[in-house]
C-alpha cells in the first residue's frame, strides 16, 4: 500500500522546493501537493495512509490555526508540520496546542527542514524552541475542547438555526470550507452531529441557555 505526503502550500515555488527535500529524504512516500487547504483536503479525500502533512500558515480561504485544526481533524494520526514565514512565538504555540507536531520557518536550510521531518517521522514531538520544558503528550493536546475564533462564530451560527449555506453567506466563506468548520467542533466536542455539539456548548457556557 502506498504511503503519501501532502504539502499545502500556495507558493508555488517554495512548494515545489520543499516537495523536491521530502522526496529525497521520503523514498517510500508519494508527494502531493495542493495550493489551498480545500485543494489538499479534496485531493487527499479518497486516501487513507496520508502519513506526513506539511502546512503553510498564509494560505488563501481557510488559513492560519484554523487550518491546523481543519486538516488534524481530517487526518488524526498524520504527522502534521506548520510551515511558516513568520517565527512569532505565539503563532507557533497556538499550532502546537490545535495539534501541530512540528513547526519549520521558511528561512530553515534543507539539512534542517530534514532534520526535523526525520525526527516528527519517528514519532518524536517536537517542542518549539520557546517552551522547551512545558509539554503535554500531543494526543492530550488535541483533545482540548477549545474551539479557534472561526469555529466559535460557526458555533453561534449553528445556535442560532443557520444552515451550513446559510454561514458561507453570512462569514462570506465556501460552503465546503463552513462544513470543515462544523467537522473540526464535532471533533473538538467528540460529537457526530449538531443537536449534541451545541448541548455540550450550552453546559460548557459556550453558548446562552436561551
Amino acid at each position: 500500500m502506498a504511503h503519501y505526503t501532502l504539502i499545502i502550500e500556495d507558493h508555488p515555488l517554495y512548494r515545489e522546493g520543499l516537495g523536491d527535500t521530502l522526496a529525497s529524504i521520503l523514498t517510500d512516500t508519494v508527494v502531493l501537493k495542493a495550493s489551498s487547504a480545500e485543494e489538499g483536503l479534496m485531493l487527499t479525500d479518497h486516501l487513507q495512509e496520508v502519513r506526513l502533512i506539511c502546512l503553510d500558515l498564509g494560505l488563501p480561504n481557510l488559513q492560519g490555526i484554523d487550518a491546523v485544526s481543519v486538516v488534524r481533524a481530517k487526518f488524526p494520526k498524520a504527522v502534521l508540520i506548520v510551515v511558516s514565514g513568520t517565527e512569532e512565538a505565539g503563532l507557533q504555540k497556538l499550532a502546537v496546542e490545535r495539534g501541530a507536531d512540528a513547526f519549520i520557518p521558511k528561512s530553515a536550510p534543507g539539512h534542517e527542514i530534514a532534520a526535523v521531518v526525520h525526527r516528527a517521522m519517528a514519532g518524536e514531538w517536537l517542542v518549539p524552541r520557546f517552551d522547551p520544558g512545558g509539554a503535554k503528550s500531543a494526543d492530550s493536546r488535541r483533545a482540548s475542547p477549545f474551539l479557534t475564533g472561526r469555529q466559535s462564530e460557526v458555533l453561534h451560527l449553528l445556535h442560532m438555526g443557520l444552515s451550513n449555506k446559510q454561514i458561507a453567506k453570512r462569514l462570506d466563506l465556501a460552503e465546503v470550507t463552513v462544513k470543515l468548520h462544523v467537522s473540526g467542533i464535532f471533533r473538538a466536542f467528540g460529537v457526530n452531529c449538531r443537536s449534541k455539539a451545541l448541548l455540550i456548548a450550552r453546559r460548557a457556557g459556550l453558548l446562552s441557555s436561551a
